[in-house]
C-alpha cells in the first residue's frame, strides 16, 4: 500500500494533487489587452508561450504578448508565501515551500515555514484536528529552528486532549446511568472539537439519541420519536438492524392509526402528504409490507391504482401486477393485510448477533452502489455495508478535509475473501493484517481502487474493518496522481 509522506499528510491532503518542480519562480506575462497572468513558463518559442499556474496551463500567442517580466527565484517564494500566511491559507504557503528544491531552501525560509506550521499547527487544534496537530508538531520539533511557540504549541495541544478526555469520560458517565439528555450536548461538543474521532462519536450520540427515541415512544410522543430515530440513523446507519422496528412503527402507527379509521377520510392533499411521508421509509426498507400497505392505501385513496397495485404486490412478492379490476384490487389488499397480521413490528429489538459476520455462500454475492462495488459470501453483510459506505465516504470527508469527497473516474470495489487464507493469497498481506486498501492510475488518472477484507476480520470500533480505517482512506486520499 502506498502511504502519504508524512509531512504533507499532516500539512494536507491536497498536495497529493501538486506535482514537485524542481524550483519556484514568478514570470509575470502582461497581455496586450491589459490583463496579466502570473505563473511560471515552461515552454515558449517564436509563435506561443505556455504558462504554468495553479490552475493548470495557459498557452499563449506571442502576438497576445506585451512582454514577460521574470521574477528573482528566492524573491517569488518569500513573496508567495508571505502573501499566503497573511491571508491565512497556511496549506498554500506550506506546499509553495515543499515543493523547492532542497537546496534552495535557506534560513529564510525555514523560518517561513516554521511559522506557516505553526499557524496552521493553531488552526488545526482550533478545528479539531487533533491527530494532524500532533503530527505538525513531531515535525516542527524536527526542524532546526529554536522557538518557544512550538513548546506553547505542544502544550495547547496536550491541554485540548485532557479537556476532550474528560468530557468523554463525563459523556460516558451520564450514558451509564441513562441521561441521555444531558449527554447529548456534551458529545456534540466532543464532535466538534476532536474530528479524528468524529464516527465514534456519532456512535455514542447516537445510543444517546436513541435513548431519547424510546422515551418519546414509551410517552406515545411518536412524532417526536420518529424523528429521533431518524437522527440515529442520519449518525449511525448501522444501527438500521437495531432500531428498524422502532423506527418504523413510530414513522408508521400515526399514519395506519388516520387511515385505518372507521371515519377516515383524508383529504387529497393530506394522502399526497402521507405518500411523501412513507417514500423515505422505502428508500431505507424498499421491501417494508408495513410502509407499502399504507402507501398503497393513500394511492388508493387517491385512484391511483396502478401505483397502488405495485405496492401491494411487493408486499406478496410479486412484480409487474397488472390488476385493474376492483375486486381484484379490494382482494389483494385484504391478502395484504394478513400477511402483515403475520409479521408483526418487533418494537423492543434487541442487540444484532455477529452472524452476519460468517461467509454463508460458497459463490460472492454482489452490490453496486453510487461509488463502490462490493462482494461478499454473507447477503446480510452485503447489505449493512450497501446501506452505510456511501454514508462513511462523504461523512469522513467532511468532517477530516472540511469538504465534500471528490468524484471518483470509478468505482472503489470492496472485496470480502471468505477466509483469512483466501484474503492473504489474493491480496499478498500479513497474516495479522485486517485489511488492504490501494489503488492504481494511469497517466495520472484513476483506473482502480480496491479495499480487501475478510469475513470475520478483527475490527477495532465497528463490527468489522471495512466501516473503520478502510473508508477513512478512501475518504482521505483523492487518487488523482499516485498509486499502489
Amino acid at each position: 500500500m502506498k502511504r502519504l509522506p508524512g509531512i504533507i499528510a499532516a500539512a494536507c491532503v491536497v498536495a497529493l494533487c501538486v506535482a514537485a518542480t524542481p524550483a519556484a519562480r514568478a514570470d509575470i506575462v502582461e497581455l496586450t489587452n491589459g490583463r496579466t497572468l502570473e505563473g511560471m513558463v515552461i515552454r515558449e518559442d517564436s509563435r506561443e508561450v505556455v504558462l504554468e499556474v495553479p490552475w493548470g496551463t495557459v498557452t499563449l500567442r506571442r502576438s497576445q504578448i506585451n512582454r514577460i517580466v521574470r521574477e528573482d527565484p528566492k524573491a517569488y517564494v518569500v513573496r508567495r508565501v508571505s502573501e499566503a500566511i497573511e491571508r491565512r491559507r497556511y496549506i498554500e504557503a506550506i506546499d509553495v515551500i515543499e515543493r523547492l528544491d532542497p537546496e534552495a531552501v535557506d534560513d529564510e525560509i525555514t523560518e517561513l515555514l516554521s511559522r506557516a506550521y505553526l499557524l496552521r499547527g493553531e488552526q488545526l487544534i482550533d478545528r479539531g484536528f487533533i491527530e494532524q496537530a500532533e503530527e505538525l508538531i513531531e515535525r516542527l520539533r524536527e526542524m532546526p529552528v529554536e522557538d518557544e511557540r512550538i513548546d506553547a504549541l505542544g502544550e495547547s495541544l496536550s491541554g485540548r486532549l485532557a479537556e476532550l478526555t474528560k468530557l468523554e469520560q463525563e459523556a460516558q458517565t451520564l450514558l451509564d446511568a441513562g441521561r441521555y439528555e444531558e449527554a447529548t450536548p456534551v458529545l456534540g461538543r466532543l464532535r466538534g472539537s476532536h474530528r479524528g474521532r468524529r464516527l465514534y462519536y456519532n456512535r455514542l450520540l447516537g445510543r444517546a439519541v436513541e435513548g431519547r427515541a424510546r422515551s418519546a415512544q414509551a410517552s406515545q410522543d411518536y412524532e417526536r420519536a420518529a424523528e429521533l430515530y431518524d437522527q440515529v440513523l442520519e449518525l449511525d446507519p448501522g444501527r438500521l438492524e437495531a432500531i428498524h422496528d422502532n423506527w418504523l412503527y413510530t414513522n408508521i402507527y400515526p399514519i395506519s392509526r388516520e387511515l385505518g379509521a372507521a371515519d377516515a377520510r383524508p383529504s387529497e392533499r393530506r394522502l399526497r402528504q402521507i405518500i411523501r411521508e412513507l417514500e423515505p421509509l422505502l428508500d431505507v426498507d424498499p421491501r417494508s409490507p408495513f410502509a407499502n400497505y399504507f402507501l398503497a392505501k393513500a394511492a388508493l385513496g387517491l385512484g391511483d391504482y396502478p401505483r397502488a397495485v405495485r405496492h401491494l404486490g411487493i408486499i406478496h412478492g410479486k412484480v409487474n401486477l397488472r390488476y385493474t379490476n376492483p375486486q381484484q384490487i379490494e382482494a389483494l389488499g385484504r391478502s395484504a393485510a394478513e400477511i402483515l397480521l403475520q409479521s408483526p413490528l418487533e418494537v423492543s429489538a434487541g442487540p444484532a448477533t455477529r452472524d452476519w459476520q460468517r461467509p454463508t455462500l460458497r459463490e460472492p454475492v454482489t452490490a453496486r452502489t453510487a461509488h463502490f462495488v462490493i462482494s461478499c459470501y454473507n447477503p446480510e453483510m452485503l447489505e449493512r455495508i450497501r446501506r452505510v459506505i456511501d454514508f462513511y465516504r462523504t461523512d469522513l470527508s467532511l468532517s477530516l478535509l472540511e469538504k465534500p469527497p471528490a468524484d471518483w473516474a470509478v468505482r472503489c470495489r470492496i472485496i470480502i475473501h471468505p477466509n483469512e487464507a483466501a484474503f492473504v493469497a489474493a491480496a499478498g498481506q500479513p497474516a495479522w493484517s485486517p485489511g488492504r486498501f490501494a489503488w492504481r492510475t494511469r497517466g495520472g488518472r484513476l483506473v482502480e481502487h480496491v479495499i480487501e477484507s475478510y469475513h470475520d476480520a478483527p475490527g477495532p470500533e465497528l463490527d468489522h474493518p471495512v466501516f473503520t480505517v478502510y473508508p477513512q482512506e478512501v475518504a482521505l486520499v483523492e487518487p488523482k496522481a499516485g498509486g499502489a
